[in-house]
């Protein structure tokens, strides 16, 4: 009795492992871009266009020219867009994907006869970044302090949280200390 539950139990495995199986509801495009001397062309961009719904998918190329774009819808038509800078853009059209199964898009790119211009970059320097509080000597001088310590100065600022843990005793502690006292 315990072999047939067994065999029954493993057969319902088998089955619903062959059912999870079914259950890819997706498409993939992958390819190689490679130039006319047939060397890889590594971070060129790939956009693929569901043409119905307007839905992009996106990829740059591998050290080895490749690229894979996963998890695209099923059907069609796709428009394949590959560029890289220096050579003509490739467009490929009408790429329909069948569920489950990847479509291959290999692409040579041809140099661009266009003469590319300078880019010039241009900034301005900042000079304060990020978060920062200045204490004027002025300020300095006129916080309210009892023993002069510089916790009492920077609790001024938002920024800061003063968390005093040992504090040395202030001069005149030391004094008392050193008197002697009457017994």
């Amino acid at each position: 009795m315990l072999k047939v539950l067994r065999l029954i139990f493993t057969f319902m495995l088998v089955l619903t492992a062959a059912g999870v199986n079914a259950q890819v509801t997706t498409s993939a495009i992958s390819g190689k871009v490679t130039d006319e001397q047939n060397e890889t062309v590594i971070g060129a961009t790939i956009v693929a266009v569901h043409e119905p719904s307007g839905t992009q998918y996106g990829a740059i190329t591998n050290v080895d020219g490749r690229y894979t774009i996963q998890g695209m819808r099923t059907g069609g038509p796709y428009k394949l867009t590959v560029s890289y800078v220096g050579y003509q853009s490739a467009v490929f059209t009408g790429i329909m994907l069948e569920l489950g199964n990847t479509y291959t898009q290999n692409v040579k790119l041809h140099p661009s006869s266009e003469l590319l211009d300078e880019v010039v970059v241009v900034a301005d320097a900042k000079t304060q970044s990020g978060a920062a509080t200045n204490f004027s000597a002025n300020s300095i001088e006129n916080t309210p302090t009892v023993d002069r310590n510089i916790y009492d100065i920077v609790k001024n600022s938002p920024l800061a949280m003063t968390c005093l843990l040992y504090t040395s005793p202030s001069p005149r502690d030391r004094q008392k200390s050193r008197m002697p006292s009457s017994a």
